[in-house]
């Protein structure tokens, strides 16, 4: 493996958790509770629905370059671990694979909320709260976005983490170009 290719992969690998968590901490911390200060519930579901709908071909994207990079990484045959690094990959290829599953899981929540009303504005009292116009389906819905939120970001912040550790390793084994 070159410096060039393994640089590349390293890119693409940071950018794609970036986006990945990058999105889903903008919208669980600040947009979810941002909408409370629209007066109209249903105009604040459809704020919610708009951004989610705009920004999750860029959160697809970055999953994709991380479950690509994983499968990179793993199918390198000349790309020798120690013990710890071994175990390190393996929790992040993990981490990915849940930060996959957590993002399904928001979106047919997401969809599942947005499709409760023929319009598609539910009344919300937040991104992550129900009001008292919230149908019982959303309801329902909403009640599991806290842990579903709290998945995505356990598993970006985890991937971050684990992927600074494995590139540390990857520097002192690699040949940098720049």
């Amino acid at each position: 493996m070159n410096g060039v290719t393994e640089n590349i992969v390293n890119s693409a690998q940071n950018l794609g958790a970036a986006a990945y968590f990058g999105g889903v901490a903008y919208g669980s911390v600040a947009l979810g509770r941002a909408v409370e200060v629209i007066d109209d519930e249903k105009e604040r579901g459809e704020l919610m629905k708009a951004a989610w709908r705009n920004y999750s071909p860029i959160a697809w994207a970055g999953l994709g370059a991380l479950a690509a990079t994983t499968i990179y990484w793993w199918t390198q045959p000349d790309r020798r671990l120690n013990d710890t690094e071994l175990t390190i990959a393996k929790i992040r290829s993990g981490l990915v694979i849940g930060a996959i599953a957590s993002a399904a899981t928001s979106a047919c929540l997401g969809s599942a909320i947005a499709g409760q009303t023929s319009d598609e504005r539910t009344p919300v009292k937040s991104g992550h709260g129900a009001s008292e116009a919230t149908p019982e389906s959303a309801r329902k819905a909403l009640k599991l976005y806290p842990w579903v939120t709290a998945t995505n970001l356990v598993c970006g912040a985890g991937i971050i983490v684990c992927s600074a550790l494995l590139s540390d390793h990857a520097k002192s084994k690699t040949k940098w170009l720049w």
